[in-house]
């Protein structure tokens, strides 16, 4: 089972939330560091999305942006791939054992996989953090709650 958000609450209308993973230079120093992070307590931008959009029961989380390229992947699509190669290690930081007790359980982690899946959607086409954010924004014109994840 997921963990029910602080913000839920029986007399407020129904909230709807978006995550932005702010897409990250793949030609920076440390790129995977950055977006990954480092265990157990230092997490970095797609950790942090994954943790906000399971606990928030998030509707949607987007990765930006198209504005770098390596080997021919764009950012966004480069940090999918991190993810998906990367999932099961959410269970080495700090916050996920806290707030997700059962989260050493493969079959636990693959809900939370299936979870992550049916809400992502890739914004590739973006060229700078203002197009980034207006594209997930504009796209999900019903959110009323937009969080953001870049640099610490």
């Amino acid at each position: 089972m997921l963990m029910k958000s602080f913000s839920d609450s029986p007399n407020q209308s129904p909230q709807k939330t978006g995550i932005l993973v702010h897409g990250c230079n793949l030609h920076t120093y440390q790129w995977k560091t950055i977006v990954w992070g480092k265990s157990p307590s230092d997490m970095g931008r797609i950790p942090k999305g994954i943790f906000t959009a399971l606990f928030e029961q998030a509707d949607v989380m987007v990765f930006g942006t198209g504005a770098s390229e390596k080997n021919g992947v764009l950012e966004a699509d480069a940090s999918a791939h991190l993810m998906w190669e990367r999932f099961d290690d959410i269970r080495e930081f700090d916050h996920f054992q806290r707030y997700f007790p059962d989260i050493d359980d493969d079959g636990y982690r693959n809900e939370l996989r299936e979870r992550i899946a049916s809400i992502l959607e890739i914004e590739n086409t973006a060229q700078n953090t203002v197009e980034e954010v207006v594209k997930a924004v504009r796209h999900h014109l019903r959110l009323t709650l937009v969080v953001q994840f870049s640099s610490q």
